[in-house]
């Protein structure tokens, strides 16, 4: 895999992420709204595709991919939903990070334990890659 590839996952339009934020926004004030993408990888240094990915990512990169929201979780750091959807991931639960406080992160939403069932609520969006930021070197005169 690309060592300067972050993650590869299914960023929401900005249509779902509205109706997500708007359906469980309830209290969250002092949250970090997120809402943005599931996940399908996340780079590390030992990350590499399988084959299976791969020709997954190859043939649907780009494309419009469905996510039907089933559950919603929350501890006292993460708030997120699991997702039902044909697009692979290497989380234990599909999910979308809606928001984190205190010092929460959203790696934090592949935590949480108690999932409650919620009314399906249909989101759209396209798989995508992200890559790390090239570091900023400071330039010497």
């Amino acid at each position: 895999m690309n060592k300067n590839i972050l993650y590869i996952g299914v960023e929401l339009d900005e249509d779902s992420r509205e109706l997500l934020k708007e359906k469980f926004r309830k209290q969250r004030d002092e949250w970090k709204l997120y809402c943005h993408h599931m996940t399908i990888v996340f780079n590390t240094k030992n990350t590499e595709l399988t084959v299976p990915e791969e020709i997954w990512l190859r043939e649907n990169m780009g494309k419009s991919q469905i996510l039907v929201v089933s559950h919603y979780g929350e501890t006292s750091k993460v708030a997120a939903v699991r997702v039902m959807t044909n697009v692979p991931s290497r989380n234990k639960f599909k999910h979308i990070t809606i928001a984190t406080r205190d010092e929460g992160k959203p790696y934090e939403s592949n935590l949480i334990e108690e999932w409650t069932l919620t009314e399906p609520l249909i989101l759209t969006g396209k798989v995508k890659t992200w890559y790390r930021k090239k570091e900023k070197r400071e330039q010497i005169n």
